[in-house]
């Protein structure tokens, strides 16, 4: 039997220690997980994969995620 396709969190985070604690907690409990260490690299990442959530940390070595968050929010829009 096939398995559903699992939701994707993208976890934008730069502290690597709480980031690889979160991703192993939730890939243990069926998510898939990708990590990005920057606005940027979330970017990226979205632009290759579908995310179902993207959870911001709020202070990035590459400026405040809160002031930013348009940059993920034009090419890929909140659903209501």
């Amino acid at each position: 039997m096939e398995q559903p396709e699992s939701t994707r969190l993208l976890l934008v985070e730069d502290d690597e220690m709480f980031a690889e604690e979160f991703s192993a907690y939730f890939a243990a409990h069926g998510f898939a997980m990708g990590v990005s260490k920057s606005i940027g690299e979330a970017l990226s990442a979205l632009a290759a994969h579908d995310t179902d959530l993207v959870i911001l940390d709020q202070f990035l070595r590459d400026g405040e995620s809160l002031s930013r968050i348009h940059d993920i929010q034009q090419p890929f829009p909140v659903a209501s």
